[in-house]
């Protein structure tokens, strides 16, 4: 139960900081750039979280 709050929690926080960074880079010009950001910065922070969790399991756990 603690490894599906922890995927959870992961995939909030994934969803959180790309929306941070569109609205960054968004800069007033609507919807479709925001999105457009989020699926940008999503493509980016995937695969850095998937490294971190990997790292964490391997050595914590």
């Amino acid at each position: 139960m603690a490894w599906l709050l922890g995927i959870g929690l992961g995939v909030a926080t994934l969803l959180w900081l790309a929306s941070e960074l569109a609205v960054v880079e968004e800069k007033g010009q609507g919807n479709r750039a925001f999105f457009k950001g989020v699926r940008r910065s999503l493509v980016v922070l995937t695969p850095l979280f998937i490294v971190a969790g990997g790292l964490y399991y391997l050595f914590f756990n």
